[in-house]
């Protein structure tokens, strides 16, 4: 489940992470965030829906899984491997057999020293994998919107969004 309270708050920490050490990947993730509760969870008037179901045609996460065959049809096979070692998508998988949710392994910082290969490369790599992925994923059917709006709820993130606006210059 992707809910609105949970982002909120992620929101706010990153910003906050980002404001005490000025690491571009907060400021990435703050970026993200923002643009996923807008694109997710916005409703007409400027409010933001409750939440997104856990499920997507009946099973669990189906919609945020991934195989590293997927990566493997998607991507270049040296781009495949990167991504797969960033994000810890494995032929295991490391959720359930074969499948894998994305989650960061291995920061660019580190890829970069493994390879041998400037972080910005990596990180400009892996970026562009990041594109490629999402419209893979647009593709899929998505999970069901809780479409409530609720005051308190509302209230964190836009709290959340005005510390990112204040923090990163953009009001």
């Amino acid at each position: 489940e992707k809910m609105l309270y949970d982002n909120a708050q992620l929101v706010g920490l990153y910003t906050e992470a980002w404001q005490l050490t000025r690491l571009p990947e907060y400021a990435r993730v703050v970026s993200e965030t923002i643009a996923w509760l807008e694109r997710a969870l916005g409703a007409p008037g400027g409010a933001f829906c409750a939440s997104l179901d856990a499920d997507s045609e009946g099973t669990e996460g189906k919609f945020y899984l991934w195989t590293r065959a997927e990566l493997d049809q998607l991507l270049p096979p040296e781009r495949a491997a990167l991504v797969a070692e960033h994000f810890g998508i494995s032929v295991d998988g490391n959720f359930e057999p074969g499948l894998s949710v994305p989650r960061c392994v291995v920061r660019a910082e580190e890829l970069a020293k493994r390879h041998r290969r400037p972080r910005d490369e990596i990180e400009q790599e892996l970026a562009e994998a990041r594109k490629v992925l999402f419209a893979a994923r647009e593709e899929r059917v998505p999970p069901g919107r809780d479409e409530k709006i609720l005051a308190g709820w509302n209230g964190l993130a836009i709290g959340a969004l005005a510390r990112a606006a204040r923090a990163f210059g953009h009001p």
